[in-house]
């Protein structure tokens, strides 16, 4: 069995919610910071990463179940 890191897995503090999340581009230095530090921290023990867990449902739900997406709502995710 190997593990796994994912950086992202739908969920973010809420103090990063507060400043805007992923909607806000001054935010991302911040998850850039802290991929890097985990990187660094566990990447002699962990080989597989994945960014973003699913970073398609929430559009991908939207189409299953008939929502249309506002134009104006930002993406869930940047484009990775």
């Amino acid at each position: 069995m190997e593990p796994m890191c994912t950086l992202h897995h739908f969920t973010h503090p809420q103090w990063f919610e507060e400043l805007g999340g992923f909607a806000n581009e001054e935010n991302i230095p911040m998850f850039v910071d802290y991929c890097k530090r985990t990187f660094e921290t566990f990447s002699k023990k962990i080989k597989l990463w994945a960014t973003f867990n699913e970073p398609t449902v929430r559009e991908g739900a939207a189409v299953n179940l008939g929502i249309e997406s506002k134009t104006d709502d930002p993406p869930l995710y940047p484009l990775c």
